[in-house]
């Protein structure tokens, strides 16, 4: 993390070739590869951090049950009993 003004200070570093990167929640990642210390050398390696994207993927499956909505219709099969019983109810003997 750097200082409230933003600058960061490595004063040990060996002697080496190092890779630096810059991280933080909400921002994208920036990386500088190849940064090489010397005897006496200071490197400076400024970052500009931009805001990363947050995608978010929501699933929803089901099926639907297949209903026709043409051809609504209710019916029944009668019998010559179920017949003769509704006759007998409706036409007084």
């Amino acid at each position: 993390m750097t200082g409230t003004s933003g600058a960061y200070r490595f004063p040990s570093v060996p002697i080496g070739t190092y890779t630096v990167r810059f991280e933080l929640t909400g921002f994208k990642t920036f990386v500088r590869q190849g940064v090489q210390i010397t005897v006496g050398f200071s490197a400076e390696i400024n970052a500009r951090l931009q805001i990363s994207t947050v995608e978010e993927t929501i699933t929803v499956s089901g099926e639907s049950p297949v209903v026709d909505t043409t051809a609504v219709k209710t019916g029944e099969t009668f019998n010559k009993q179920m017949l003769q019983a509704v006759r007998a109810v409706l036409v007084p003997v």
